[in-house]
């Protein structure tokens, strides 16, 4: 099942389960309603004859479940919308909530520097920003998690004991797995499921609450109604309790085999996935979670963070390793368990394959050449990255100069290492082009610019939009008014020559793009649209392509042609050069991006067609694609295919 399969089955499972939330909420309101009548049934012969049938009374007094059923469900919906409203900043504010503590991206600590480099290699080979990376202090269990609404906003946590037991492989294939739920959309389901699961589970929360401030004051005469009330509530919750349950385990249970196999996939290793198993296995604490409750946040954990129990979150750890390793043997446990006692993890480099290196190089050779145009080779790539991107992403970091990787890794001066990169070579387009960024940042990033043009200048075009994304971590830190001025002068920067280049349009359309999920990343969601909703706009699109990619306007029909026979087979358009191909590829990317995922996959086919009409796509053409699928939230790693 392909990427966009993949998004398309977590849509309808996100519908799906408003049907279990809506039988979670009529239970709870029945239990209730239930707990209402026992109540008055109790009623004093003070306020009613005892002869008088409770029934009888209720018909007296018609409006009582009325409102209790109504405080329910204000209750109820009030507590989602609450948590809704308090994870709209996405990704970081729940690992924030968890304990988590950010890790800086130029972080030097021997432990947290291994996990920068996991995280950032990873980011690469698939094609999506690089995250922010957290780490929970406070957990000496195995555990981690992805959270946000979209890639340009998610956040990568793992454990404490993830860093202080796991080998470099092992953390690898977790990470890995955490990527899974990023491309396959598990990510913004999750974070969702995280408010309507506070929902169900309040009026048992409450009782808790009230249980608790009863026990520590009052007398226990005065506080038998609060007993009550409070016992009444606890049994209540534990309807939302089965129910939450319910939802968690047919949200994650699936979803966890497909991410342990795409890490698998990924990395090329599985002993790095299944040896973090068995090493949750072997620990005492093995993934628990402690500084929030699991029932709230269970389903998006590695593994699940409270243990066995009925409606899991997750299959049960043997089940996953021996998905993995068909030889496993229950009995090597015991035998870890001893180890892990008595040494601690190596460092492990984990070298890139001879192969895939090899690969890598070669397409570095190949600098801006023209790369073998397969259309299916592309297309298969987008979500679905392996352990060759892998390999290629760490010799894309390596090659990148020392002191500039540092620079795009500091809070201070990523967005200096950005702005150098879209510096004109002419010098008088240059000194306009400093002078853009004093009035806009001021002399302090100017000089900080200038400093880095020496190094940013004799970076290749293929090393570029990587660095981008390596500096991203460090960009988004910034406050949002500051991010707002930086994307304003990087569109005065590429039009300062009244000419927009490719490349320019790909890495200022990449960076303002993840920006802009970062400041508001509830606005991202799965599309509704059909293709002819948006047909205006995707033969806009492939004009653009059409027009990019060919010189002369026959060669520019005739790719047209070949993605709108793809897209509209018995109704093409005919071919219309774009005035303003810049403004055009803006509308329209807006507009299809509201696409569902399988008409998304029809779309990005077609440009694939488009561009590859005449049997190779250059360097510039592979980048504008990949900014096309970042604005379309369908991540491309990056092609290995090359032709020397």
């Amino acid at each position: 099942m392909n990427f966009f399969d993949q998004q398309d089955k977590a849509r309808k499972k996100t519908r799906g389960l408003i049907g279990i939330f809506l039988l979670a909420v009529v239970c709870i309101v029945l239990a209730v309603d239930a707990v209402v009548l026992v109540v008055a049934a109790s009623i004093s012969s003070s306020e009613r004859d005892m002869a008088m049938p409770t029934w009888e009374w209720l018909k007296q007094n018609p409006t009582l479940l009325v409102w209790s059923s109504l405080f329910v469900l204000v209750s109820i919906g009030g507590a989602t919308l609450f948590k809704m409203a308090l994870l709209r900043g996405g990704g970081g504010v729940v690992a924030r909530s968890m304990g988590g503590t950010l890790v800086s991206p130029d972080a030097t600590g021997p432990k947290r520097r291994q996990l920068c480099n996991v995280v950032e290699e990873i980011a690469l080979a698939s094609g999506v920003p690089v995250p922010e990376v957290y780490v929970l202090e406070g957990e000496s269990g195995i555990n981690a998690f992805a959270a946000g609404y979209a890639p340009g906003d998610a956040a990568v946590a793992v454990s404490r004991g993830c860093l202080e037991t796991l080998t470099r492989s092992e953390l690898q294939g977790v990470i890995a797995h955490e990527f899974s739920h990023i491309f396959n959309g598990d990510m913004r389901m999750n974070i969702r499921l995280m408010g309507v699961l506070f929902g169900i589970l309040v009026i048992g929360l409450a009782g808790r609450q009230i249980l608790r401030v009863t026990y520590h004051g009052g007398s226990k005469k005065d506080g038998a109604p609060l007993v009550f009330v409070g016992g009444s509530l606890m049994v209540i919750g534990f309807v939302g309790l089965f129910f939450g349950r319910l939802i968690q385990a047919a949200v994650s249970r699936q979803r966890e085999y497909l991410a342990d196999a795409s890490a698998v996939q990924f990395t090329r290793d599985p002993s790095g996935i299944s040896g973090a198993l068995k090493k949750i296995m072997a620990v005492s604490q093995h993934g628990r979670i402690e500084a929030v409750d699991p029932e709230e946040v269970g389903h998006m954990l590695f593994a699940d963070g409270v243990g066995r129990r009925v409606f899991a979150t997750h299959p049960p750890l043997e089940e996953r390793i021996k998905a993995i390793d068909s030889r496993f043997d229950p009995k090597e446990i015991r035998e870890l368990a001893a180890r892990i006692a008595l040494e601690p993890p190596p460092m492990d480099a984990g070298p890139a394959p001879a192969d895939a290196a090899g690969t890598a190089m070669g397409f570095a050779a190949a600098g801006t050449a023209a790369i073998a145009a397969d259309s299916e080779e592309l297309l298969a790539e987008v979500g679905n990255p392996s352990w060759d991107h892998v390999a290629y992403a760490e010799l894309l970091i390596d090659a990148i100069p020392e002191d500039l990787l540092d620079k795009a890794r500091s809070v201070q001066h990523a967005v200096d290492v950005v702005l150098a990169l879209l510096l004109d070579r002419d010098p008088a387009m240059r000194q306009h082009q400093l002078a853009i960024i004093e009035s806009g940042m001021g002399p302090n990033h100017r000089q900080r610019v200038e400093e880095n043009l020496s190094e940013t200048d004799a970076l290749p075009a293929l090393h570029r939009l990587p660095l981008v994304e390596l500096a991203f971590p460090a960009v988004k830190r910034r406050p949002r008014q500051a991010i707002r001025t930086y994307l304003e002068v990087i569109g005065q920067l590429i039009r300062a020559d009244g000419d927009i280049s490719v490349f320019e349009y790909a890495l200022s359309k990449v960076i303002s793009q993840y920006l802009e999920e970062s400041i508001r990343p509830d606005t991202v969601d799965n599309g509704h649209a059909s293709l002819k909703q948006c047909r205006k706009e995707a033969s806009a699109l492939l004009a653009v392509l059409a027009s990019v990619g060919h010189e002369d306007e026959a060669a520019c029909r005739q790719a047209f042609a070949s993605g709108m026979n793809h897209l509209f087979p018995m109704d093409p358009a005919s071919y219309q050069a774009p005035a303003n191909w810049v403004a055009t590829l803006d509308d329209a990317l807006t507009k299809v991006d509201e696409l569902k995922p399988m008409f998304k996959q029809a779309l990005i086919e077609a440009s694939i067609s488009t561009l590859a009409h005449d049997g190779q796509v250059t360097l510039e053409e592979v980048e504008l694609l990949r900014a096309i699928c970042a604005a379309l939230h369908c991540p491309m790693p990056p092609s290995l295919s090359a032709r020397g």
